[in-house]
């Protein structure tokens, strides 16, 4: 774009003197920083674009292939059919904020170049700090029309169809449940059992068969 304006200010010098090739210049100057201000809308939806394709999209691709310029130029496409398409709206509201920013600092810098002749300096360095923080707002505030303008145009992201997990079917074993097992006496039990029974019967032999002798 310098190029072209100092090809256009020699055109200029060559035909044309005094005021109207000034107005020439002038009216040559406008119109490259038109051209800029379109194509500096242009770049920054491709940033939006590019930010909000890594935030949407497949960010596990990008990590892996290491290639985000893939992804840059996927961007060119939609940035410019959203700018064809709100053209108007999006360039007069840039190139307002773009000016209201330009007049913040041309009138700050004034104001300060009026003051030289204070015994202050603080005053003019505070005028001045301020017409470049009200630029910064204005930038600001187009990257945030800007953003606003690609959330209400959103990129066409392919929903990636991930397969839903097989089911496993897990066979249920059913318990068995063992007959309770018979109750089985000791063995040291059932002797001393059946020895006290033959000790009885003895006893009660002796008595019936052998009556004692005082009888």
């Amino acid at each position: 774009m310098i190029k072209l304006q100092k090809l256009w200010a020699a055109h200029v010098d060559v035909h044309t003197v005094g005021r109207s090739a000034f107005l020439d210049e002038v009216v040559g100057v406008i119109l490259i920083i038109l051209v800029v201000a379109a194509l500096r809308v242009y770049f920054d939806l491709m940033e939006v674009y590019t930010i909000q394709l890594g935030l949407l999209s497949f960010p596990i691709d990008i990590t892996r292939k290491g290639r985000p310029e893939r992804q840059i130029r996927r961007t060119f496409k939609p940035a410019w059919k959203t700018l064809t398409r709100n053209f108007l709206r999006m360039y007069l509201t840039f190139v307002f904020l773009m000016l209201l920013g330009l007049a913040a600092v041309v009138f700050s810098a004034r104001i300060a170049v009026h003051s030289l002749a204070q015994p202050r300096m603080w005053p003019m360095f505070l005028v001045i700090q301020l017409g470049f923080f009200l630029l910064l707002v204005t930038c600001f505030w187009q990257r945030g029309a800007e953003t606003a303008l690609a959330l209400d145009n959103p990129l066409a992201v392919p929903v990636a169809i991930v397969p839903a997990p097989a089911v496993v079917e897990e066979s249920v074993a059913t318990e068995f449940v063992a007959p309770p097992a018979p109750v089985i006496p000791i063995a040291g039990d059932a002797v001393d059992h059946k020895a006290g029974n033959i000790e009885s019967a003895k006893d009660s032999f002796r008595d019936e068969d052998f009556p004692s002798s005082s009888s």
